[in-house]
């Protein structure tokens, strides 16, 4: 053995080599393959040279791969690191606060046949995660939304954004309208609400709230559910669409849509209990102009569907509405 193993080592290696290459393509072929010690040290040699280039191949390309991996995050991890260090070098301001005047064009009320202009004067006041509003639909320098009432940032990030706010409700007055004839009001109350959303890269949010009567006058609760898009189509102008469906408990839809004995006897309407169930769906598309720094005017349309049990109430006189909002901002 250890002469047969001798013998393949300086010069001699190559032509055993090949032997051996020529024994193995033989026993490839079919043919019968030579015995003795000799052949046998040859085909120990074979596999070890076989084993000797595996190995060494095997290193350059871990090598090579080495190589390639850290010329590849070279290159692309600064411009990662820079991208993200560009997305969160865009500070809010430590402070915030605008005026300005908030109105729409729409039904009465939810199911009415008939519209009206409402105008209110806008406030918004923000420093660091809490902010105050007087008015819904408005948004800040950076186009998010703002928390209409007392609000607070319990957490938010680029991509997640939750909220806790106090807001009050004006309830419902059925004074003066000609589709509440007979119908009790519903109590002005403070709600809280509980605010989650989601955002994308592409400009998509997806967004959930939840708002309770916290003073027991038979407010009930809503659940909300949204999605909402925002371009900005110039340096000055933006455009924000998204639609919403809303969720209301038993409470909730029997204060706003139900009809009790005293009622039904007052109003000459049939008797109306509903359950729990959706109330509305509505989508809306909003573009905002900034004129400068500090003026900003905006302008919409709505478009909203009475479901379930808000549309079987009997004082729904249309269960579908259109309206139109408009708005002037200036910011201190």
């Amino acid at each position: 053995m250890r002469g047969a193993l001798g013998e393949v080592g300086g010069a001699g290696r190559r032509p055993a080599a090949a032997s051996a290459a020529r024994r193995l393509n033989s026993v490839a072929r079919g043919l019968p393959a030579r015995r003795g010690a000799r052949a046998l040290g040859l085909q120990l040699c074979t596999v070890r040279c076989h084993c000797m280039r595996f190995y060494r191949s095997r290193r350059l390309h871990r090598s090579c791969g080495l190589v390639l991996a850290s010329v590849a995050l070279q290159h692309v991890a600064p411009a990662a690191i820079a991208a993200d260090a560009a997305a969160g070098s865009v500070e809010r301001p430590k402070f915030e606060a605008a005026i300005g005047l908030r109105g729409g064009y729409g039904a009465e009320y939810l199911g009415a046949d008939i519209r009206a202009l409402d105008a209110n004067p806008a406030l918004y006041l923000r420093y660091g995660r809490v902010s105050l509003s007087s008015a819904s639909g408005l948004v800040d320098r950076r186009n998010d939304d703002v928390i209409r009432g007392l609000g607070v940032d319990l957490s938010r990030t680029e991509r997640l954004r939750v909220g806790l706010s106090l807001r009050y409700d004006p309830g419902r007055s059925s004074v003066g309208r000609e589709g509440l004839a007979g119908v009790g009001g519903v109590s002005s109350t403070l709600r809280v609400r509980m605010l989650m959303q989601r955002r994308f890269d592409s400009g998509l949010r997806l967004g959930a709230a939840f708002n309770t009567d916290v003073l027991g006058r038979d407010g009930g609760a809503l659940l909300e559910m949204s999605v909402g898009l925002q371009r900005r189509l110039s340096s000055s102008l933006r455009w924000n669409t998204s639609g919403v469906l809303n969720w209301g408990n038993r409470r909730y839809m029997r204060s706003y849509f139900g009809v009790d004995a005293d009622e039904a006897s007052s109003s000459g309407l049939a008797r109306y209990a509903p359950s729990s169930g959706w109330r509305d769906l509505g989508l809306s598309t909003q573009l905002r102009y900034d004129l400068d720094a500090r003026w900003s005017m905006t302008g919409g349309l709505s478009l909203d569907r009475l479901l379930g049990p808000a549309r079987d109430s009997p004082f729904t006189r249309s269960a579908t509405n259109a309206g139109l909002s408009f708005g002037v901002i200036y910011w201190l």
